[in-house]
């Protein structure tokens, strides 16, 4: 039942068009740094299930920023509402 349930979850996922907004924070877990902040898992996580993720926030023209960018694109989340920028 449980299977059946989750099937149809992902089946209307796939159909979605999802837009976060909001700030990317970095989580440090065991000492390891991962892209973090609850609008951005969501995003990554509604990806994952097969919807079209967008993410609408402004990231700095510095290493982490590139780091941070890189990171989202390689999730093939979907960057044309990223705007980077050279002030904190």
């Amino acid at each position: 039942m449980i299977t059946l349930l989750m099937n149809k979850y992902i089946k209307r996922c796939k159909k979605m068009k999802i837009l976060g907004f909001g700030a990317v924070l970095w989580d440090e877990i065991r000492g390891e740094l991962n892209i973090g902040g609850a609008v951005f898992n969501l995003i990554a996580h509604s990806k994952k299930l097969g919807a079209e993720a967008y993410f609408l926030t402004a990231i700095g023209n510095d290493e982490l920023g590139n780091k941070t960018f890189d990171g989202i694109k390689s999730m093939n989340i979907h960057t044309d509402f990223i705007k980077r920028v050279n002030e904190p």
